[in-house]
């Protein structure tokens, strides 16, 4: 879990990096990249995560570890300044896609 967090800080400040200093389509093209990198790391440490719990679930039961580790949704993996989208918002991506 912590590396999951990690990777989340990570995105989150590489994120904000990338939108106040980076300008030129060679440096775009470099910092995308190492978003990519970071994107696939929070993935694989997603991966784990359920792994982990669901082997933990096939050896332990059902019990009160499962309030500590809980279930984790794809929707619950988001970096700090990242944010739902409002139905209202897919809506209107939906609307103009059509």
């Amino acid at each position: 879990m912590e590396g999951l967090c990690h990777h989340l800080r990570t995105r989150s400040f590489t994120n904000r990096f990338k939108v106040a200093n980076v300008t030129s389509q060679i440096n775009n093209t470099r910092s995308r990249e190492t978003q990519n990198r970071i994107d696939n790391k929070v993935r694989q440490s997603q991966i784990q995560y359920c792994r982990v719990r669901t082997a933990l679930l096939a050896l332990r039961g059902k019990g009160e570890w499962e309030q500590v580790l809980q279930v984790l949704e794809r929707s619950d993996v988001q970096a700090l300044n990242e944010r739902q989208m409002t139905q209202q918002e897919k809506n209107d991506i939906e609307r103009v896609r059509l």
